[in-house]
């Protein structure tokens, strides 16, 4: 796996207490920022995870995430020199 950090801000679900209908209308995704290794890349989405192992398991990372690209707002790979 490239080692590779991203960014992502996206609109994440949630849940919570009971609702009234109208109160239900009003509900928003939550906007939410991101910062990963990025894991892989697909038709569907991203997976990111936040621990890498390079030298005892370079193929696993740990504490996974996957967002589906229609929940995604903005994607950056980060570059430092």
């Amino acid at each position: 796996m490239k080692e590779q950090v991203v960014i992502i801000e996206w609109g994440d679900a949630w849940s919570g207490d009971d609702k009234t209908v109208a109160k239900a209308q009003m509900s928003v995704p939550i906007e939410t920022h991101t910062i990963g290794w990025l894991m892989a890349e697909n038709d569907d989405g991203i997976t990111i995870c936040t621990d890498l192992y390079p030298v005892h398991d370079p193929k696993t990372g740990a504490l996974t995430n996957f967002i589906p690209w229609g929940m995604i707002n903005n994607f950056y790979k980060v570059s430092w020199v």
